[in-house]
């Protein structure tokens, strides 16, 4: 897969097999949607905003078919003037939704606090941030389903989930800072 003039200018070759981990999708049904676009012998991705969309919809997808590991509140309120001093990274997880924006672009307060985490159990997570189970709470934690090193190395994930996080949030500040 190339990247080509007016095509999705980003790592293709990252970008590819997001798509595909997210449902083992074939070049056949990438193309079918139109996502990839082939000229000769080479294939390109699309237009950027279809293959956001259509992550964001997988992903969106992904979270409510049992991604979410829980919500948690905080013990106390230490969290929430110092979260971005916190370490998740020896906890196996990352920022991802409005603190990762925040990290990323210096632009945003975090008011909810997505988290993805590469180990099924939440406990060294819970204990890391002080955090107890709240199904209200403003943090929740999302099972990762991507390869570690596709992250970003200041702590949150990379930037594609980041952004489909804010763009689903469908609040007006998150899809500004997205966009």
């Amino acid at each position: 897969i190339k990247n080509g003039p007016d095509i999705f200018e980003y790592n293709t070759s990252l970008y590819y097999r997001i798509i595909t981990s997210l449902k083992n999708l074939s070049i056949k049904k990438l193309r079918e949607r139109k996502l990839l676009i082939r000229r000769g012998s080479d294939y390109y991705f699309g237009r950027f905003e279809r293959i956001i969309e259509y992550l964001r919809m997988e992903l969106y997808s992904a979270k409510r078919k049992g991604l979410s590991l829980g919500r948690f509140s905080s013990l106390d309120d230490e969290l929430w003037s110092n979260w971005n001093n916190r370490d998740l990274k020896k906890v196996d997880c990352y920022w991802a939704g409005e603190p990762a924006a925040s990290i990323r672009t210096n632009y945003l307060t975090p008011e909810f606090f997505e988290i993805y985490s590469y180990n099924d159990k939440v406990v060294p997570l819970m204990k890391e941030l002080k955090l107890k189970k709240d199904e209200n709470g403003k943090v929740e934690v999302f099972k990762a389903f991507w390869p570690e090193e596709f992250n970003n190395s200041d702590g949150t994930v990379f930037d594609i989930i980041t952004y489909c996080d804010l763009l689903e949030s469908g609040i007006d500040r998150n899809i500004e800072t997205a966009k």
